[in-house]
């Protein structure tokens, strides 16, 4: 091979580090948004990372007071799943919680539900 036939091998076949990654997410109700250009260790934080990314698009892909109530990730814009969000997630096994005690009586709940409220109230 020539040295003119190497240099166009490596301009069309870069180096790992210099390879860029796009990642998808869906915020509440809106429209999918795409970021791009990411190098693979930012990537990698916004693939793995729950807490990086929800708080990447609060701030910069919400408006000031919006709430992220919901929030899907996708590595290919097509199958989507469920961000961790740490104070809904919490609150909705709350929420269930509290439901199932006031429909059934913490006597008939669930072994899971009623030991955390031994717990809870062991705390008091």
């Amino acid at each position: 091979m020539d040295d003119q036939h190497i240099l166009h091998m490596d301009e069309d076949d870069p180096p790992k580090e210099d390879a860029r990654f796009t990642i998808h997410f869906q915020i509440n109700s809106h429209e999918p948004i795409s970021i791009s250009d990411l190098k693979i260790s930012e990537y990698l934080k916004f693939k793995r990372n729950d807490e990086y990314a929800l708080q990447y698009c609060q701030n910069y892909h919400t408006d000031e007071n919006e709430v992220i109530e919901n929030m899907y990730r996708s590595l290919d814009d097509v199958d989507y799943t469920r961000v961790k969000i740490p104070d809904i997630d919490m609150e909705g096994k709350c929420t269930e919680g509290l439901t199932e005690i006031e429909s059934k009586g913490i006597e008939s709940a669930s072994k899971a539900t009623q030991r955390n409220i031994v717990s809870s109230n062991k705390r008091k």
